[in-house]
């Protein structure tokens, strides 16, 4: 019995014994198994955080070159007109245009009515065709002058033209003026629209559908002046100075016209200074004198504005009456009041008498000195104006074209019976306080005034 014993208990051991082994190995397995898995949980984990890294850095690049976009865009200014979009009349859709040809596809636009990108509306057929014929884009030219340009534009549909369009001009991004325009050839001035320095100037024509074509002008507009401080009065007996200031950063060439003869140039990059001629002493009588510069910009002579004097060169002894009119202005609009100064100097007298003329008939006799006058008449009639100071056996005329006006402004003659004007009366007449009308028998005589603080 007790050998069975034995041997069944060591039997069991035995089976314990690879039980125990059996579940050794069975441990070891999953141990390693275990191990496994946690080892390629790591390079996962690894992989994983590498990966987020380099994600992380590429969304901090290109949040970097965002920033800097939205940075660039601040000075970034879209015009609708240079894109050539254009937003149907009765839709919300705008339609890409390409050279003055419309896409048929329309893009609505946020918030628009309508659902696709197929049309938006009526397509339309009309062809925009904007020429622009100027010859030039950007140009440098003198403040004031003159700055034309030129287009030919046609909008045809179905062979037919869509008929009157319309012209913007936007200047520094403002609009200066808009009115319609005939198809064919137009030419502009855009003069009274630019300003001193850079002019960014935009000329859009559109047609009837408003369709439209965009023309981007770069104008530079220099300020080219001359003025002077030649004083007139001054009776010269010598060499005559000639002060004058040019005005304008170019290299320019200043011209002295004495009596319409050059007397002297002088070529000269100051802008802003005063410089002077010195002119030979002159015969005795009356000069006329011009002044104005020359310069070139971009390829082309411009000249400045121009002076113009008339002034009294006097020699001992000589006893001719002078008489000066220093002016200049050739054309006056029809019933316009024209001031003509006028300076009289008798040598042998502190005084002189001068009878004044308008187309040889007698419009005023005054008595004046020697300082300069001003003599204002009324242009009535249309044509050849020309005004005569007579004194002393001297005359000096001045000759102004009157060009007709559209407006009548006649006084009325219906049963007229009396009709005063103060036309060429003056306070240096000899008898300036009398009224006669010896056509209508009527006299009459003012008092109360000095000639000085009242008067004509």
């Amino acid at each position: 019995a007790t050998t069975e014993i034995e041997e069944k208990s060591a039997q069991t051991l035995n089976d314990m014994d690879a039980h125990y082994q059996e579940q050794t190995e069975i441990i070891d397995r999953k141990a390693e198994w275990i191990s496994k898995v946690t080892t390629d949980a790591d390079e996962i984990a690894i992989q994983a955080l590498s990966t987020a890294n380099n994600a992380e850095n590429h969304m901090a690049t290109l949040d970097s070159q965002m920033q800097a976009l939205e940075a660039a865009m601040q000075d970034v200014s879209i015009d609708p007109d240079d894109l050539g979009l254009y937003q149907d009349a009765d839709t919300y859709y705008v339609y890409p245009t390409y050279k003055g040809i419309r896409s048929e596809n329309g893009i609505p636009l946020a918030g628009g009515s309508g659902g696709g990108g197929g049309g938006g509306g009526d397509v339309i057929n009309a062809k925009l065709t904007v020429e622009n014929t100027t010859g030039w884009l950007s140009k440098t030219i003198p403040s004031g002058s003159d700055c034309p340009v030129s287009f030919v534009w046609s909008s045809i549909e179905d062979d037919m033209p869509t008929g009157d369009g319309n012209i913007r001009i936007t200047v520094n991004e403002v609009v200066r003026a808009s009115y319609q325009i005939k198809q064919g050839s137009v030419l502009l001035n855009l003069a009274p629209y630019l300003s001193t320095g850079t002019n960014k100037v935009k000329v859009r024509i559109s047609d009837v559908y408003d369709q439209g074509q965009t023309t981007t002008f770069n104008v530079t507009a220099i300020a080219l002046s001359i003025s002077s401080t030649f004083d007139t009065t001054q009776r010269y007996s010598g060499a005559v100075s000639v002060p004058y200031t040019p005005i304008g950063a170019v290299e320019k060439t200043v011209y002295a016209i004495l009596d319409g003869q050059e007397a002297a140039r002088q070529v000269t990059s100051v802008s802003g200074r005063q410089m002077s001629f010195v002119l030979p002493q002159q015969s005795h009588g009356a000069h006329s004198l011009r002044l104005y510069f020359e310069a070139v910009i971009d390829g082309e002579t411009v000249r400045s504005n121009e002076l113009y004097y008339e002034f009294v060169a006097v020699v001992p002894l000589d006893n001719t009456v002078i008489i000066t009119s220093s002016y200049d202005t050739p054309t006056q609009p029809q019933y316009s009041l024209i001031s003509i100064p006028f300076m009289v100097y008798d040598p042998a007298n502190m005084t002189a008498e001068v009878q004044i003329y308008a187309n040889n008939v007698l419009v005023s006799t005054q008595t004046v000195d020697r300082t300069e006058q001003s003599y204002i008449y009324r242009a009535n009639d249309a044509g050849a104006l020309l005004i005569e100071f007579k004194s002393g056996g001297t005359t000096k005329a001045v000759n102004i074209t009157i060009t007709e006006s559209e407006i009548d402004v006649e006084p009325e003659t219906q049963d007229l019976r009396l009709y005063l004007t103060s036309e060429g009366r003056s306070n240096n007449e000899e008898n300036p306080w009398t009224w006669v009308d010896e056509e209508n028998h009527i006299s009459a005589v003012m008092t109360g005034f000095d000639g000085v603080a009242d008067g004509w």
